[in-house]
């Protein structure tokens, strides 16, 4: 499913796209340095400021939530603890949780957009004829 882009036909940039699902929030390094976070549609960063000429590296950081972890546990004994602070809480339907998908469930692309004649030609005074 295409993702529309916000900005004004001819705008200069390269974005990065990363088409729903993320699950559950993507941190976007470009060369290292810390692009921006993702975490709800429509998915998509400018790092056209973070590329430089030659090769580029872009990491995807997909982080969960605490859910899946929680799934993956066997249940806990609270006996030491309620025998300290007494019985405070019950933990409820634990044994319902189920994992939920999570990850880049798809790759990311990178969408190059040409840049208007404007903001790549240098001013008239400085062109060579």
């Amino acid at each position: 499913m295409p993702i529309a882009d916000p900005r004004k036909p001819g705008s200069a940039g390269i974005s990065a796209l990363l088409n729903p699902p993320v699950r559950d929030a993507a941190i976007i390094l470009v060369n290292g340095t810390r692009a921006g976070s993702l975490w709800h549609p429509p998915y998509d960063l400018d790092i056209s400021s973070l590329l430089r000429t030659g090769s580029n590296t872009v990491e995807v950081r997909v982080y969960n939530t605490a859910v899946n972890m929680l799934a993956g546990q066997p249940p806990r004994d609270y006996t030491a603890l309620n025998a300290r602070y007494g019985k405070r809480f019950d933990p409820q339907d634990m044994d319902q949780i189920r994992p939920l998908p999570s990850g880049l469930l798809i790759a990311p692309t990178l969408r190059l957009e040409a840049a208007s004649a404007s903001s790549i030609l240098p001013p008239r005074s400085t062109r060579h004829r």
